[in-house]
């Protein structure tokens, strides 16, 4: 199916200018007959079926769009797998939220998780939050504190070699409980087991 106007002020105006287009992507038998459909839209050129696809629909059910896609609606909802499994919901305003079991995201190279505003937060309900650096993990922060809080349980800071912490000011090793208890402990047996060197 193609689509013409009448204009004749020029050639891409007296050309196809859109098209749907139904085309086998191989060889019919008495038991096959796959086919894709293919959709054109002119901009400056015919939209004919040899025109570049802007979204083609394969026999697999599978959709190709050639730029951007876009879901207009409030609290849309993007769904994959057989049981929609996996989910992208628009919450409303600006924000949405990925919902899957597991969620992986891997990337081949340095990447930012960034808010430009606010916090970013990680958090486990049912289990520890983990983070694995391989050759090292290093938390940051160039304008204000870190702070490490556990408002239930302990923080256990455990490492096969060395702990390190070091800053350009003070370190505050804190416990505000009456009966807390601030301990340092080695079990090392031969020379210094414990160094605090004030210089």
């Amino acid at each position: 199916i193609e689509f013409a106007a009448t204009d004749t002020s020029g050639t891409d105006a007296t050309g196809v200018c859109a098209g749907i287009h139904a085309i086998a992507t191989s060889a019919f038998t008495s038991s096959a007959n796959p086919t894709k459909l293919v959709f054109t839209a002119g901009e400056s050129e015919a939209a004919d079926s040899s025109a570049s696809a802007k979204m083609t629909l394969y026999p697999s059910g599978s959709l190709t769009v050639s730029n951007d896609l876009t879901l207009s609606s409030d609290s849309s909802i993007i769904s994959l797998g057989v049981g929609n499994d996996f989910t992208i919901t628009h919450d409303g305003t600006t924000g949405a939220t990925i919902a899957g079991n597991p969620v992986n995201i891997t990337a081949g190279g340095s990447s930012t998780w960034k808010a430009t505003a606010g916090n970013v937060t990680i958090d486990s309900e049912a289990g520890a939050a983990k983070l694995d650096g391989h050759t090292g993990v290093v938390v940051e922060s160039e304008t204000g504190e870190i702070d490490i809080t556990a408002t239930a349980g302990d923080i256990d800071i455990n490492a096969g070699d060395n702990v390190l912490i070091d800053a350009v000011d003070n370190i505050h090793l804190t416990t505000g409980s009456a009966d807390g208890l601030l301990k340092l402990h080695s079990a090392h047996t031969a020379g210094q087991a414990i160094l605090i060197d004030a210089d």
